[in-house]
């Protein structure tokens, strides 16, 4: 199975979780500031981890998220956290 994992982290506390499902996973994970970030061949997983900053996502991840298709990949998981 061909899996991507892509991140947007500010803090490196989404950079430290994507690199462990990555690990897991047998995949490398990326940032999405990284020209490699995209995909290029459509995989058949891709995860994409990134937090909400001031009541929405961060614009280098919505650059990306916009800039997939949806060949991109045959399934996605996109993840988000809201801290307190």
């Amino acid at each position: 199975m061909n899996i991507a994992v892509r991140y947007c982290s500010r803090s490196g506390n989404t950079k430290a979780a994507a690199e462990a499902i990555a690990e897991e996973l047998g995949a490398k994970a990326l940032s999405v500031d990284d020209p490699a970030a995209l995909t290029g061949e459509p995989v058949d997983l891709l995860i994409v981890g990134g937090a909400l900053y001031a009541y929405g996502i961060d614009e280098r991840l919505k650059a990306y998220l916009s800039s997939l298709t949806k060949d991109s990949a045959k399934q996605a998981c996109r993840s988000t956290r809201w801290t307190l």
